[in-house]
């Protein structure tokens, strides 16, 4: 008899591909520990992680040699739970770690069982099954749970069949024992023998650990699971899609950024000043990649001073030095907390690479992967083809040489016990990580990434740079090591800051004093808080007569947002005076440049961030930013709907009594702000989550970790508005959401992922009661839909979706 570990079927259910059971194994054994055996892991976890990532790769499939999986598998039989293979699987791997490494690999075995048990799930805690599932199965006790019961009863019948086929599995290679040992295992775990009790001990090893809260075992421990975890699960899907990708040697030369400033890097009318600036922290930063360097590093520099060019031809020079040093070529992972930026950076990398880069062409996706919801979902290497499954494999990987991501899906590799997010750990490790605006990470969450990000690159050997120009106070500034100078804030003073926030104004009473004031010549920028008020605002102008009017939020679809920046920015270019009325998707990472800006009520590091669109390239004398605060007819503030109240009163407190902040005093107000913050701010909830994780081996709190944490439940929203979201939607009914079988339903709508994102808006369900449920005829689809004919009763493509009350700013 074979053994398959998987099957595939075309649609008449003919088998048109197998892979056996023996040999998946192998496979799976092999390259786990070759990946392992690349990373570059500390001299104490390298040689054992190798040894348990082979054993791991090489018994994860165990339990699919028996017979109810097999005829589920081959004939399509009805097995039920016995079908499941994990738990006896982990259990031979422990079993196989025992009589590899003697007694007392007690934390050996607690990995290896761990990772096997819950390959196919989220990671848990197995200390349940190891103290109270195998007492209760021994003692033969009346209170285990029925579904412990019938877990366990599964097992049972699981490892009897096992045993009543050994001569059928004569033929078979079980890794990593002799075929005799089979027998054994059985039977000492079916009659509470040595292996019974052995396990008994390893349950209870772990649950003094928890007791004793033994914070440097769980952290040491924590970071083996989650990297075994890591490495079996995506060498496992890989190895069952027939996803081969050589391993290549990719260079990247740093001199291809260098060429690139070259050519372009000054501004149009950029001040001298400011070129000489962007030259001299390029040059810093060029410098110190040379440096022995610790491992956690900060880069605050001054709004469009050129921290993308510089810190990526940083960190590419870094990767050399490691390379030349150590023996290995570190990723690249550039992260960022909005996809509007990621496009927009990974652009410039991209034409970079295409324009100085020998051998990007043809293999694109192997230097260079952008990834986030929405992103490609091809592949490209040199001479290799990929299906839609296989790419979306290494996309979700991370299989490239530079990654631009997201926040979200960073920490989600990081901060979660999923397969799908946690199997790109192991290209985590070892990397260089730019983590950029990292003044958007939560101010709840700095203890608790203070703690992950050490843990992460004592273990990890990652390299960390937290990069923003309002630098927050994640690490005290004496325990991390700066890499440019706070001179250069000191050199600049192209913007000033003019307060107003002790008069309270209404949106009408706001709009109004800006017309009597408004000076056609100028260009302006008015940033409000919400999305009801900024498209308030907009029409009071637009009835005011004032000309070259645009409007930028999230109230906008993807298809039309673009191109108004690109509007924008053209108008901007060619000595127009535009008046953008916007929210807060404007303030990190969009380069546009206004003579005069206006800042609802917000933290002062949003308004620096607001600060950082006026005069950003030093063109003007000076540019102005005017600091107001409006309140809605209930004389709510809306800076309050939006923001927490801590960071309203330290501004509110540290600007009540000043009229006017001018540029070099940036630096001193945003440390004084943090530290402010820090000494009123809550971090319970952040430190909850390291504890019960890293100091008693608790996972399931880490799902209480959001670093978007939305006050209400939210919809995806398709909006037809024109021919071409019709032909897009067309496709998406009859071939996603009618599609009955899962596999052909993804690969459908990967093919339009990218073009379907354009038409789609994430909008609170409360606001879509209110706005157009109707509207949506009552269908319950995947994401709420509007059709082409009452489209433009609800969206207007001017100021985007009607009659919304607040804006999430964070898109991902």
């Amino acid at each position: 008899m074979e053994f398959y570990s998987h099957l595939d079927r075309d649609s008449s259910g003919r088998v048109v591909s197998f892979k056996l059971l023996r040999d998946h194994l192998r496979d799976v054994r092999e390259v786990c520990g070759e990946v392992l055996g690349r990373l570059p892991l500390v001299a104490e976890l390298r040689g054992v992680l190798v040894e348990l990532g082979e054993l791991v790769g090489g018994c994860h499939d165990f339990g699919k040699f028996t017979s109810f999986f097999q005829n589920y598998l081959q004939k399509g039989g009805k097995e039920g739970l016995k079908k499941n293979h994990s738990l006896i699987s982990a259990l031979w791997a422990a079993y196989s770690c025992f009589r590899k490494k003697g007694i007392g690999s007690f934390w050996e075995a607690a990995l290896v069982f761990g990772v096997v048990h819950h390959h196919h799930g989220k990671l848990e805690n197995s200390r349940e099954f190891l103290v109270d599932d195998l007492y209760y199965f021994r003692k033969n006790k009346a209170n285990i749970s029925p579904k412990h019961k019938e877990s366990i009863a599964v097992l049972r019948s699981q490892v009897e069949d096992i045993l009543g086929r050994l001569s059928s599995l004569e033929k078979e290679v079980f890794f990593p024992l002799p075929y005799k040992e089979v027998r054994k295992f059985g039977e000492d775990f079916l009659d509470f023998g040595d292996f019974y009790h052995y396990l008994e001990e390893v349950g209870e090893f772990l649950e003094e650990r928890a007791e004793e809260k033994a914070e440097r075992f769980w952290r040491k421990f924590n970071f083996c699971l989650h990297l075994l975890f890591s490495v079996l699960v995506d060498m496992d899907r890989r190895d069952a899609s027939k996803t081969i990708k050589r391993k290549s040697e990719v260079e990247i030369p740093p001199s291809i950024v260098e060429k690139h400033i070259r050519s372009k890097y000054r501004k149009a009318g950029e001040s001298e000043l400011l070129h000489s600036l962007r030259n001299a922290i390029f040059s810093d930063l060029s410098k110190r990649a040379e440096e022995a360097l610790p491992r956690i590093l900060t880069l605050t520099a001054p709004t469009g001073s050129g921290k993308t060019l510089a810190s990526f031809h940083f960190a590419l020079k870094l990767r050399e030095r490691i390379q030349r040093k150590r023996g290995y070529r570190p990723k690249i992972i550039y992260a960022l907390p909005f996809t509007s930026i990621i496009d927009q950076n990974f652009e410039i990398f991209r034409q970079i690479f295409d324009q100085y880069l020998e051998g990007f062409s043809g293999r694109e996706t192997e230097f260079l992967l952008k990834h986030h919801y929405y992103s490609s979902a091809e592949y490209k290497a040199d001479g290799e083809e990929f299906s839609l499954d296989q790419s979306m494999l290494l996309i979700e990987a991370w299989e490239s040489e530079v990654i631009v991501t997201t926040f979200v899906q960073l920490f989600s590799a990081i901060l979660s016990r999923t397969p799908a997010t946690l199997k790109r750990f192991h290209n985590i490790v070892g990397s260089i990580i730019l983590l950029d605006e990292v003044q958007s990470l939560p101010l709840k969450y700095w203890t608790l990434l203070e703690k992950v990000f050490r843990w992460l690159c004592d273990y990890g050997r990652c390299y960390l740079v937290m990069m923003s120009a309002t630098q927050p106070l994640i690490f005290n500034p004496d325990e991390v090591e700066e890499l440019v100078h706070s001179v250069y804030f000191d050199k600049l003073n192209r913007v000033k800051i003019e307060v107003f926030i002790e008069k309270e104004q209404k949106l009408e009473e706001f709009s109004e004093e800006f017309l009597r004031g408004y000076q056609q010549e100028k260009s302006y920028c008015l940033i409000l808080n919400t999305i009801s008020s900024s498209q308030i605002v907009f029409h009071k102008l637009k009835e005011g007569g004032v000309d070259n009017l645009f409007y930028l939020s999230g109230s906008i679809l993807p298809v039309h947002r673009k191109i108004r920046i690109e509007e924008i920015r053209r108008a901007l270019e060619e000595g127009e005076a535009p008046v953008l009325v916007t929210t807060q998707v404007i303030e990190a990472g969009v380069d546009l440049d206004f003579d005069i800006i206006y800042r609802d009520l917000a933290p002062l590091d949003a308004l620096v961030q607001a600060a950082g669109r006026s005069n950003r390239h030093g063109r003007r004398r000076r540019g102005i930013v005017r600091f107001v605060h409006l309140i809605n007819e209930e004389k709510v503030a809306y800076g309050k709907m939006i923001y927490g109240k801590a960071h309203l009163s330290v501004a509110m407190s540290m600007l009540g009594k000043t009229k006017e902040i001018e540029e070099r005093e940036f630096y001193k107000m945003i440390l004084e702000n943090y530290e402010s913050l820090v000494r009123k701010q809550d971090f319970s909830e952040g430190e909850e989550i390291w504890d019960r994780w890293q100091k008693e081996g608790d996972y399931s709190v880490i799902d209480k970790f959001q670093l978007i944490e939305e006050k209400q439940p939210r919809i995806t929203v398709f909006l037809e508005i024109d021919g071409e979201a019709e032909e897009i939607w067309h496709h998406y009914y009859h071939r996603v959401y009618l599609e009955r079988d899962y596999r052909r339903k993804r690969e459908n709508f990967l093919k339009i992922r990218q073009s379907f994102r354009q038409y789609t808006l994430s909008i609170p369900m409360q606001n879509i009661r209110k706005a157009f449920w109707d509207y949506c005829g009552g269908k319950t689809y995947l994401i709420g839909y509007v059709r082409k004919e009452i489209a433009n009763d609800i969206y207007d493509p001017t100021t985007g979706l009607r009659a919304l009350d607040e804006e999430s700013h964070l898109i991902l």
